[in-house]
């Protein structure tokens, strides 16, 4: 049956990458996020993590999600940009036509992460330019688990930024491996 699931949701993928003209792979947009990607796992899902934090707090994950909350602590040395996301399934490919990626809007909670501002960059330009409801990646690892159930991913290796105009959640929605997808917008 799982085999069965597997191939439906391959040729799925299939027909939807042609509909849509071609997909490529994710690339990281730097050196940096390249080794940090690297160093990171892709299977590893928030619900996971709730279940047993204490076998997955050493494990680096790349989470992609939509930010809910986005503040700066100007006190911290160096300021840190707070994120709160929604978590979303990826499928850590690009639309080759549109450029844009295509997350699902299904997902497994909330999650939290922050960020250090580099010396020399604009807050305020930041707070401009990052909104709710912009995809962000985050790469980290899990410190605590809330009663709410929301991840504390503490200080994230990397994060990667996605505005709005860069990725859409109307196409397809899926979930991890073998389960249901379904299309939810032909391209």
């Amino acid at each position: 049956m799982q085999n069965m699931q597997r191939w439906s949701l391959l040729i799925l993928l299939t027909v939807v990458t042609l509909s849509a003209g071609c997909t490529s792979s994710y690339k990281p947009v730097s050196e940096w996020e390249q080794r940090v990607r690297e160093a990171s796992t892709i299977d590893v899902y928030p619900g996971d993590v709730r279940s047993d934090l204490e076998g997955y707090r050493s494990r680096q994950v790349a989470w992609a999600g939509v930010i809910t909350r986005v503040s700066i602590d100007e006190t911290a040395q160096p300021p840190l940009m707070h994120l709160d996301l929604d978590h979303k399934f990826f499928s850590w490919a690009e639309d080759a036509t549109t450029r844009q990626f295509w997350l699902s809007p299904r997902g497994e909670g909330t999650f939290s992460t922050s960020w250090p501002m580099q010396e020399g960059w604009d807050l305020d330009e930041m707070l401009r330019l990052i909104e709710t409801a912009d995809m962000m990646i985050a790469y980290g690892t899990a410190k605590s688990v809330s009663a709410d159930g929301r991840i504390q991913l503490g200080q994230a290796a990397y994060v990667r930024h996605i505005p709005k105009a860069g990725f859409r959640m109307d196409r397809i929605e899926y979930g991890r491996p073998g389960e249901p997808t379904k299309i939810l917008h032909a391209p």
